[in-house]
């Protein structure tokens, strides 16, 4: 029975002390924003068959374009066309969750705004002038990141470093279009189009300056170790966030 009663009593003592701890634990949430920098060349490349200039030309004879000037490249085998993702403004948010003043654990996500990358490799798609085969390379990034943070306030700064594994989505879209001086409308023709998923890990360091009482300005820069695509995906992101905190006890801040 004393057994019993010990057992009962440490049950009750750490419930007890988890609705303590409830009540003080403490969430932040907020927008961020920053600059995502790709570290290497050649993000993406890919071999796409040189027979696609027939679906490029839309109806018009290859005959005819070559009459008209046009230059045709060899439609035989395939042209390796690679492109490098440009620096792009990067938009997202987080949520974190306060085990400790000094530990907190949440999620990190951002997007990776669309922009035209640049072409490194053309194949046949080589600019001809006023009459001739043009492409169009965009590609977009999506991250999503759980994280852990180690950081505690001192006086109205929080020095802070985060480390997590990581989630990353690459949408790739190729493009051809035959400029033609004698068609008023030219359209784009898919040449290749797709979303990659990869894993890694992002690693943080960063200072949160105290907004008044309930919110914090972050700066900081991350590294996200992506692994796939050769190693060729690896990036910066340095950004801004504002955080908001809610929920339990303000006397840790």
């Amino acid at each position: 029975m004393p057994k019993n009663r010990w057992l009962l009593a440490s049950a009750l003592a750490v419930f007890a002390c988890g609705v303590s701890r409830a009540e003080e634990d403490r969430w932040e949430f907020g927008p961020q924003s920053g600059v995502f920098i790709p570290l290497h060349k050649r993000t993406f490349q890919h071999d796409i068959p040189n027979n696609v200039v027939v679906g490029i030309l839309q109806g018009e004879t290859i005959a005819d374009e070559v009459g008209e000037g046009f230059i045709m490249p060899s439609l035989a085998g395939a042209s390796r066309i690679s492109g490098t993702m440009r620096p792009t403004t990067d938009v997202g948010g987080r949520l974190y969750y306060h085990l400790r003043p000094d530990l907190q654990v949440g999620l990190e996500g951002g997007f990776a705004l669309r922009r035209s990358a640049f072409i490194d490799s053309r194949g046949i798609f080589d600019l001809q002038k006023d009459r001739g085969l043009h492409m169009s390379y965009q590609d977009t990034a999506v991250h999503v990141t759980p994280m852990v943070k180690l950081g505690r306030w001192w006086h109205f700064l929080r020095p802070n470093v985060a480390l997590g594994p990581g989630l990353y989505f690459f949408r790739e879209t190729i493009q051809g279009i035959f400029i033609d001086t004698d068609d008023a409308f030219q359209s784009l023709h898919t040449l290749y189009q797709r979303t990659h998923t990869f894993t890694g890990f992002a690693a943080a360091a960063g200072v949160d300056v105290k907004l008044g009482k309930r919110g914090a300005l972050g700066l900081s820069c991350q590294y996200d170790k992506v692994f796939g695509a050769h190693g060729s995906l690896d990036f910066l992101l340095p950004k801004g966030d504002l955080s908001v905190y809610f929920g339990g006890d303000s006397s840790w801040f």
